[in-house]
């Protein structure tokens, strides 16, 4: 691949992570009924895709991943948290989750740490087949690499080494002329 191609395939992979993350922060919260995108939000989605695509130099590992979406679900959370009216105060957010104990805060962090995991090992095997495509459209052919001081090779009609020895021909001498058969008339 060129490096502008590497560049371009850099990004992509960037942004799918980003977007997986917000995916996967967004829909949780407006499925619990949540209130849609505010200014905030989406300036830190924006600054959240720009790092996904600068840690996206390297191929991502599951430890990177967790980290990339649990950052980008933990940002989504807050901020979705403290723009719900009344449970604004609240560690958690909304109004619901204060009603229903204690239970409810540990359910959405329970919620969100499975759905990170399972979305960190789903972009790694993509990943790892994103990479095997390369490898398989890069070019077989390698040139040489010269690890020496440059010397002339032998001719390719002397040997360097021993002669060969010689197989003996049963019928050697049996035709004493070479050619096509001569015409005779008998």
């Amino acid at each position: 691949m060129s490096v502008r191609a590497l560049r371009r395939a850099r990004v992509a992979r960037g942004l799918v992570v980003w977007a997986s993350g917000a995916i996967l922060g967004l829909g949780a919260h407006l499925l619990a009924g949540g209130s849609m995108v505010s200014p905030v939000l989406l300036l830190l989605l924006a600054l959240a895709a720009g790092a996904c695509t600068l840690a996206s130099d390297r191929a991502w590992s599951v430890p990177r991943l967790l980290v990339a979406l649990g950052g980008i679900q933990l940002a989504v959370h807050v901020v979705m948290s403290l723009q719900m009216g009344s449970g604004a105060g609240r560690p958690w957010g909304s109004a619901a989750a204060a009603s229903t104990g204690a239970a409810a805060p540990m359910t959405m962090i329970a919620g969100h740490a499975c759905a990170a995991l399972a979305m960190a090992w789903l972009l790694r095997q993509g990943e790892a087949l994103f990479w095997r495509v390369v490898q398989r459209l890069r070019p077989r052919r390698s040139w040489p690499t010269v690890t020496g001081p440059l010397q002339p090779a032998a001719p390719p009609w002397r040997s360097t080494g021993p002669a060969p020895a010689r197989r003996p021909r049963p019928l050697a001498g049996a035709l004493a002329r070479r050619g096509p058969p001569t015409l005779t008339l008998a």
